[in-house]
């Protein structure tokens, strides 16, 4: 409302309620779903120092929360599905790092973020390069 009253933003604007009710209710369905995404941008600045093992499963609760829910309204929906396309294509070529990063981060090992199938191939992935890694130190020594 101080906004709206601001001289210098309203340009000559002399109708103060220029926000209608579906403007408010679209502005509280906003805040509402950018909610998680808030969460998530807390997350990651309130660390001292950011890992990748945090992103894989961030992003898995983001991509749920952005799933379409038949009480969305239009203008929802189609933030919610931008958002979700951009976001599930950010990490295309990163994925089985930042899952294997996650595995081996105490507070995600489960991987509960991922699908059983998934899960048992990040496993075998992280044990296959565990098996490499240590045949080629003992070939070192």
């Amino acid at each position: 409302m101080a906004t709206l009253m601001s001289k210098d933003l309203r340009k000559g604007v002399t109708d103060v309620g220029t926000l209608s009710e579906s403007d408010i209710a679209n502005m509280d369905d906003i805040v509402q779903l950018m909610g998680p995404v808030k969460m998530a941008t807390t997350v990651m600045c309130e660390e001292d120092q950011p890992t990748l093992s945090v992103i894989a499963p961030l992003q898995a609760k983001l991509l749920k929360h952005l799933q379409p829910c038949e009480d969305d309204s239009t203008l929802v929906a189609e933030i919610k599905r931008v958002m979700a396309s951009d976001l599930s294509t950010r990490y295309r070529g990163t994925q089985d790092a930042l899952n294997i990063a996650s595995a081996l981060d105490p507070r995600f090992k489960e991987l509960p973020y991922l699908e059983k199938e998934d899960r048992e191939q990040v496993y075998t992935k992280l044990v296959f390069e565990a098996e490499v890694s240590h045949q080629y130190y003992r070939a070192e020594i």
